[in-house]
């Protein structure tokens, strides 16, 4: 079976619109620069200026360049118990967006930079083998299939029916693992 494999969004650079809020980099008429990297150098800045609902970059090479250029969109949503919360709109797609990844010379939310997690490319035995490994160590048995759960005690502060789901859950998604990695 082909798999159709997507770049990944860890190799990109991302901008994230609650992060800036939260670190005030959005207020009106604000100026920053990004710093852009490349197998560990640096390989040009990204400039950004604040402006009353939208976001002006450039991306400027090490030369001191002018790559690219373009306005972001920025729109807010009320908050329930008050305050408002800002996200970016994709100028591809017009969705509204948290995060924005470089790519292409361009800032795009990840649909249409065609971009995935790490987690989303992992086969369904990798996926259970990571899901086991989670719930091992939230049980206190660090280490897949090594420790037996029944020497395991409940960790203190968990609830006594959470802690049998998860013992329960944990020997379901093992044996699936065992019939999968040796069928008989």
């Amino acid at each position: 079976m082909s798999r159709n494999i997507k770049e990944r969004v860890e190799k990109y650079f991302l901008i994230d619109a609650r992060r800036m809020r939260r670190e005030k980099f959005l207020l009106p008429t604000r100026k920053f620069l990004a710093l852009l990297t490349r197998g560990g150098r640096g390989v040009g800045y990204l400039s950004f200026e604040v402006l009353e609902r939208r976001v002006r970059w450039s991306h400027i090479s090490s030369e001191g360049i002018l790559v690219c250029s373009d306005v972001i969109e920025l729109t807010f949503t009320k908050c329930n118990f008050g305050g408002e919360r800002c996200w970016f709109v994709c100028p591809s797609c017009q969705r509204r967006v948290a995060i924005l990844y470089y790519s292409a010379n361009s800032l795009l939310c990840r649909m249409c930079s065609q971009l995935n997690y790490a987690s989303q490319q992992l086969s369904k035995l990798d996926s259970k083998l990571r899901r086991v490994d989670s719930l091992r160590s939230k049980l206190g048995a660090d280490g897949m299939f090594v420790q037996k759960l029944s020497l395991v005690e409940k960790p203190k502060h968990m609830r006594h029916i959470t802690y049998l789901k998860r013992l329960i859950r944990v020997h379901q998604l093992e044996q699936e693992i065992v019939a999968k990695m040796w069928p008989t």
